[in-house]
Formats: structure tokens, sequence, C-alpha cells
């Protein structure tokens, strides 16, 4: 392997890890990912537990090995744990998101049985019919060294020299294209779903941005005398039938699901529209000329936040496909 500097593993997996946590906190996956709690809390363990285990190899690498033999046990423990522990997180990881991580690699698996003979299932340790019971050689023990001393029927005096650095940096690089794996995999995910809607702008919907038809809305209250009323009624449909197209649209793009504050600003929306309604076909004789201005001064200005809101969710969509 080229590389041998620990440091230079952690800045890949760190900005992979990172994409990931774009991925589940974007609303149209996230609220998807929600819909089953097993799931999101396995993604979100699963996160942090790489996080947590990247921290506890740095400040391995750069920590002072102790001196008294005990310490030296709980380092020991605890850097093959950390290693043990991260494998399970990419694993369940990718399973959380239904990624198929292929056949995990010979050197992951001599690292877990490299823990399991020394801190997992030392005093008594089954493989194949065959029963071993081993122990950490205490004089061995050194921050990139130790001996592991392995007895059984066979060999009753075996030993396996253990090289920390080259396990810990033999699993970083694999972690690193696991991890960039996952992430490459949600990235196409993501791009496939922007695919669908590329040619199919939300402002499109938009046309002219609905100047025309809130001029002649105004009209149909200013002046509704000589057909005005009836046509602004008719403009007014035409804005309901505009925003339930974007409301469609918004739906399918998995934008609105989950998103409280833009569905409360639909609702509201659609609210005043049917106000206004009322007004133009004489429903509501409470409702006077100044109350309707007020809701179609709302529906006009409000159009701003929406086509702004179109705008945004568009520029996403161009510019990640």
């Amino acid at each position: 392997m080229q590389d041998k500097n620990i440091y230079d593993f952690f800045p890949p997996i760190e900005n992979s890890v990172s994409k990931i946590y774009q991925y589940i906190n974007t609303q149209r996956y996230q609220t998807k990912l929600l819909s089953d709690v097993d799931t999101w809390n396995q993604i979100c363990s699963s996160l942090w537990v790489i996080g947590d285990t990247l921290l506890s190899l740095k400040d391995y690498d750069k920590s002072e090995f102790p001196d008294s033999d005990g310490l030296k046990y709980i380092f020991t423990y605890g850097l093959l744990q950390s290693l043990f522990i991260q494998q399970d997180a990419i694993t369940h990881l990718a399973e959380a998101f239904d990624i198929d991580l292929g056949i995990q690699s010979e050197k992951l698996k001599q690292i877990r049985e490299i823990r399991n003979a020394a801190i997992g299932h030392p005093t008594k340790m089954q493989r194949k019919n065959k029963k071993f019971f081993n122990y950490i050689s205490r004089i061995s023990m050194s921050k990139y060294f130790f001996t592991i001393q392995v007895a059984s029927k066979d060999t009753p005096d075996d030993f396996q020299n253990v090289d920390t650095k080259k396990i810990i940096i033999s699993q970083l690089s694999e972690i690193k294209e696991l991890v960039m794996k996952i992430e490459n995999e949600l990235s196409d995910r993501d791009k496939d779903h922007k695919k669908k809607f590329e040619g199919d702008l939300l402002l499109n919907l938009f046309e002219g941005d609905l100047h025309y038809q809130f001029e002649k809305i105004f009209s149909g209250i200013f002046n509704p005398g000589h057909g005005n009323l009836e046509f602004g009624l008719s403009m007014l449909n035409s804005v309901r039938s505009i925003y339930e197209r974007f409301k469609s649209e918004l739906n399918n793009r998995d934008e609105l699901q989950g998103n409280s504050s833009l569905q409360y600003e639909l609702d509201n929306y659609f609210h005043a529209i049917k106000q206004l309604e009322k007004y133009f076909g004489s429903e509501n004789i409470e409702m006077n000329e100044k109350d309707a201005r007020i809701y179609a001064y709302y529906l006009r200005e409000e159009h701003k936040y929406f086509h702004q809101i179109a705008s945004e969710i568009d520029d996403e969509y161009i510019g990640s496909v």
C-alpha cells in the first residue's frame, strides 16, 4: 500500500460521511426514511459510530502509549473494539440503504479474527470444530505491536504477531472505499430522481408570473360591471388550477411531504382562493370589497414566495443532473 500515513485516510472518509448526512437531511429523502423508524435509527447510529471510531483512531495514533500494564490493555482492547464496531457500522449503514457492498474483504475478515482472538473470545474460541485459548502477551505490548499466544490441542504454543499500525491503515483503506461506494450510490439515486424532472421546470407552471390573472382578479373586484366579475372569477379559477398543478408537481418530486412549512403556506393560499371564489360567486354576503381586496393582495404577494420556491427547486434539479 503506497499510502502509509494514517491521517491521509480521514479526510476522504469524513467527506463521504458528510455527503451521506446531506442526503438523509434532504427533505424529499428524509421524509421517506423517517417513515421507517428502525431504518432511520440504524442509519443515524451507523453514521455516529463511524464518526466516533474515526475519532478514537485519531486519538490513539496521536496519544502516548501508557507505561502502566493495565492501561496498555485498555488501549489495546479499545483499539481492536473500535476497528470491530467500525466494520459493523459500515455494514449496517449499507444495509439500511439497501446497498450491496459485496463480499467482505479478506483484510477486514483478518482484522475481525484478530479482535476475536485477542479480546472477543480469547478464553475459548471455536473455529471449525477446533478450540483455541488465547491471551495477549503482556511483555509484547507497545503502541504498534503485540503478540497473541494461541494454544490448542494441536498447537500448544503458537504465537501471532500483530502490527497494529498496519491493521489500522488496512482497515481505513477498506472503509474509505466502502463509504465512498455508499456515497456514490446515494448520489446516483439522487441524480436519477432529478433526471425524471430535468425538462419539466416548476416555473413553467407560472407563465408570465401570473401578472395578467391577478390584474383581472383586481379588475373584477374594483369594477365588477361589464363582465369583469365573471372574468375575474375565471382568472381566479385559472390561478387555482395552476396551484393545484404546482402542488401535484411538488408531490411528484417528493418536495412537499414532510415539509410542514411549505404545506402550511399552500393551505393558506388555497384558503384565500376559496374565500375569493365565494365573493365572486356572491356566496359570502359578509365579505365586502375591502375584504376581497385583502385576499387578492395576499394571493398576488404570496405568489412571489412560491415563485421563489419554484426557482430554487428548479436550480437544484437542473444543476445536479
